[in-house]
């Protein structure tokens, strides 16, 4: 067997390490989300929740295109290192408006502001592991696990310890460990410039039409549903936050693991 097969089986530091920083951003997210919709319920009314919901999905997606802008914008890394701290302390900022304030305008105004901050470091995260698990043969299982481990640790943290400050500081201890692993990272390429953007790689846009036709069409499918269910959770007819939650854990964890079987063989996009 040669040296890059075993490169491509073999689990490394980094990968585990990145496998950290994505169940960590995935968490911060969730955990993120499913707070303001439950703020929104009480402050705003529960028929509100659905209309927060959506405007804060899109703010997301918005923070993940400014990942792109801003890469664009900022050359060096120190530059790029200072701004996504700057993008962490904003989301922590707004993390304690949600939780204080009682205006309904500044609530919904801190709420979007922190799904976009959290959409930006996201997309750096996204990237940074798209870089790093490009061609390995265990990407789907540290993906699985990692987001896997994210609803675990949302679930226990809004099963058993249902506080503002218990929030709190999860919110800040994983931004913190998001930020010091983006701007220490464990390969000198991963603040350089994406690969699409050097003159010496085409776009292929066949696959590119592909991909982003079915990411929108899984948004839309995810987005209708996830629609159905914030809305019954904020009626009291559900909880999301329930036991159930944990097979939503084991069917991620499982994903992962089905995915790299065989090289990928029952990966749909692959």
């Amino acid at each position: 067997m040669d040296t890059v097969n075993i490169n491509r089986r073999k689990i490394t530091k980094s990968a585990l390490i990145q496998g950290i920083c994505f169940a960590l951003c995935f968490f911060t997210f969730q955990l993120a989300e499913f707070t303001v919709n439950d703020k929104a319920a009480a402050l705003i009314g529960v028929s509100s929740v659905n209309a927060v919901y959506s405007i804060g999905i899109a703010c997301t997606a918005v923070g993940f295109l400014s990942f792109s802008l801003a890469r664009r914008l900022f050359q060096k890394d120190s530059a790029r290192r200072v701004f996504i701290c700057i993008v962490g302390a904003f989301s922590i900022f707004f993390t304690v408006q949600i939780l204080f304030v009682k205006t309904q305008l500044i609530f919904l105004i801190s709420s979007f502001l922190l799904l976009l901050a959290l959409g930006h470091i996201s997309g750096c995260v996204y990237y940074n592991s798209a870089m790093l698990f490009d061609g390995k043969e265990y990407t789907g299982r540290i993906i699985g696990v990692g987001m896997g481990c994210a609803v675990v640790m949302q679930y226990v943290v809004q099963n058993l310890f249902v506080t503002d400050a218990a929030f709190l500081l999860s919110m800040v201890f994983s931004v913190a460990v998001l930020l010091y692993i983006i701007i220490k990272p464990s390969h000198d390429w991963i603040l350089e410039n994406p690969l699409p953007y050097s003159s010496e790689n085409k776009t292929d846009y066949k696959t590119a039409t592909i991909l982003v036709s079915s990411v929108i069409i899984m948004s839309l499918i995810i987005g209708l549903i996830d629609g159905v269910v914030v809305s019954k959770h904020a009626q009291g007819e559900l909880s999301v936050s329930s036991n159930a939650r944990l097979f939503y854990a084991a069917s991620l964890i499982a994903a992962g693991f089905i995915s790299d079987i065989n090289n990928r063989k029952y990966f749909a996009l692959n």
